[in-house]
């Protein structure tokens, strides 16, 4: 009897997935493991946006901080083979001051950068770099680096690519956030406004000596397509 019960065990196969399934979602912050099987999925992933850079007084006249980077990001339909673990972070969007010594603008009131995104051995999405000080002319801040480290796995590829840049900022001329790569907006609004969209930058903003506002938080999103 136990035997035949351990044979009817072993014949029952797993259930299908159901096609357009999310096997994997999340815009927090931190790192997660997640076991796909072999199929075809979608794949969405950004970066954080960076947050803007703090406003300066110039000559009695305020200049705005630069707008934070949109995160890199990728969208398109890739290939698992075989059953996988996959180790994913999904990275945090800028919200505090910059590095204390960095290349570009006043040592700690360069917005704080995005954090990256990404799926070991597969692909990585650099956050969007902080805006910068609004003594700084030309304070662009570049969108984050994109790399995929496994394009064999690549089916269709939708969406692929570094950052958006901050919009500058200027003698009370606000600067605007980077719009998100995945979605095409999102990006911070004058004065001072957040990232709304993944990966989005916050905006800066002609309020005297204030932070602008904090970048959007990164994604991963793993959708079932079916079969390979």
């Amino acid at each position: 009897m136990q035997r035949r019960e351990y044979i009817k065990k072993m014949m029952v196969r797993p259930k299908p997935i159901p096609i357009n399934t999310i096997v994997f979602y999340s815009e927090t912050p931190g790192t997660y493991n997640s076991k796909v099987s072999r199929g075809i999925y979608l794949l969405e992933i950004s970066g954080g946006g960076g947050k803007a850079g703090m406003s300066d007084i110039i000559s009695k006249s305020v200049f705005s901080g630069g707008g934070g980077g949109g995160g890199a990001a990728f969208r398109g339909k890739i290939r698992f083979t075989e059953n996988t673990v996959l180790n994913i972070t999904v990275g945090k969007g800028g919200t505090g001051s910059g590095p204390t010594i960095n290349g570009y603008g006043i040592a700690g009131r360069d917005g704080e950068w995005g954090g990256i995104s990404k799926i070991d051995g597969i692909v990585e999405c650099n956050g969007g770099r902080g805006g910068m000080y609004g003594a700084v002319r030309n304070n662009v801040a570049p969108g984050g680096t994109y790399t995929f480290l496994k394009p064999e796995i690549i089916v269709e590829q939708q969406i692929a690519g570094n950052g958006n840049n901050g919009g500058p900022g200027d003698m009370n001329a606000p600067a605007s956030g980077a719009n998100s790569k995945l979605t095409g907006n999102g990006g911070g609004r004058p004065h001072g406004g957040n990232g709304t969209a993944p990966g989005a930058g916050g905006a800066g903003t002609t309020a005297a000596v204030t932070w602008g506002g904090n970048g959007a938080n990164g994604i991963v999103r793993l959708t079932y397509l079916g079969k390979p």
